[in-house]
């Protein structure tokens, strides 16, 4: 049972990190759900997708919901990085009622060329 668990744990990690960039959670208060994302790499991130699975005290999935994150323009109209290499962010979302814990995935990187 206990390497059943370990398994799960290991694919739950690697399945949160893409190309050196990490996403997890962190934590839930007041039904804003809290996750950190880092950029681990030595590229800029221009846009990130990231599916969030909220789940209750049983595991059970309350929502799935998939995000976009970019910034805009600057004033010569070259992409903004959302989030510049070597560092890190977090984003809140709102979680459904009786919401305890969630999981969050990366779906999709683009990088500033």
């Amino acid at each position: 049972m206990k390497n059943i668990l370990m398994l799960i744990s290991t694919l739950l990690v690697t399945s949160c990190a893409n190309n050196n960039i990490e996403a997890e959670f962190i934590e839930i208060k007041n039904k804003i759900a809290r996750f950190d994302v880092v950029n681990n790499s030595n590229k800029d991130i221009s846009k990130i997708t990231l599916e969030i699975r909220f789940l209750d005290s049983s595991d059970n999935l309350l929502l799935v919901d998939t995000l976009d994150y970019q910034m805009g323009n600057d004033y010569r109209n070259e992409k903004l990085p959302f989030l510049k290499a070597n560092d890190k962010t977090f984003i809140v979302q709102s979680a459904p009622d009786n919401c305890l814990k969630a999981d969050i995935k990366i779906l999709e990187i683009e990088n500033i060329k």
